[in-house]
């Protein structure tokens, strides 16, 4: 009796792989919140020895992209998009691509720069476990004015008011940046005299009313680095500055109001 033939190996992995793609639910969606990594297996009868067999191919990982952002504080739950001077940075990056080993705790090197003083410092970010592809700067990373010059290396970021910090991380192939404001603030001066005003009264609107809730035209939601309600009409001091932290993504407009005494 003629025994059936016998497909080849790779063609039988080929079709294991198709058939579950023409398994797979119509229109399904997958997000990549960390790396996924399937193997085909494909059972088979050896021609020579007539016994069944299994073939494993190897692992295919799919990986979602690097990317970086600053935090609030230690627990890397509020990401923060501005900060103050003096205050601790908290950085976190997803980056699978970097995880080589699964079974190892690995590093990966954050850089910080400043725009405004052109201090850039380098930081050891560990694994936070095997396997997870996400890399924080166990370490302090403290700013300071920057009123004094930078000390290249010195693991602290000399920073001004109104700065932008960039990190970054290159390692493993994939590259990604993201920016804190540092002070973010405005002035209020005299468009004859060019000199700041003090005790001026700055509200800001939300134009859109996107980011209150959709009152449109009414005052806008604020809220200060630490994530807490910040004022939405504030007086300038005595050099006109004035801030609003943080506020929703939305169309905004300042209304100023001189102070009484202004002419």
């Amino acid at each position: 009796m003629q025994k059936p033939a016998r497909l080849p190996r790779l063609y039988l992995l080929s079709c294991l792989f198709l058939a579950w793609l023409l398994c797979a639910p119509a229109g399904a969606a997958v997000t990549l919140n960390n790396a996924i990594a399937n193997q085909a297996q494909a059972s088979f009868i050896e021609a020579a020895s007539s016994k069944n067999a299994t073939l494993n191919s190897n692992k295919v990982r799919v990986v979602p992209p690097t990317t970086i952002r600053y935090y609030r504080d230690d627990q890397f739950s509020n990401e923060a998009l501005a900060s103050r001077i003096g205050r601790q940075l908290f950085v976190q990056a997803s980056a699978e691509a970097c995880n080589a080993d699964e079974t190892a705790n690995e590093q990966v090197r954050i850089s910080i720069a400043s725009k405004l003083t052109g201090d850039m410092e380098w930081f050891d970010a560990s694994e936070t476990g095997p396997d997870t592809g996400l890399f924080r700067i166990p370490r302090q990373v403290m700013t300071m004015d920057g009123g004094v010059r930078p000390v290249p290396g010195d693991g602290i970021l000399q920073v001004l008011k109104n700065d932008t910090l960039m990190a970054r991380i290159e390692n493993c192939g994939s590259a990604a940046v993201s920016m804190l404001l540092i002070d973010p603030s405005g002035i209020v001066f005299d468009s004859r005299s060019d000199e700041p005003v003090a005790g001026a009264t700055v509200a800001i609107i939300d134009a859109s009313g996107e980011g209150n809730g959709g009152n449109a035209g009414g005052p806008a939601k604020v809220f200060s680095n630490d994530g807490a309600p910040a004022p939405d009409t504030v007086t300038t001091g005595a050099d006109g500055r004035f801030e609003f932290p943080q506020v929703g993504a939305g169309r905004y407009r300042l209304v100023v109001t001189p102070p009484p005494s202004y002419d």
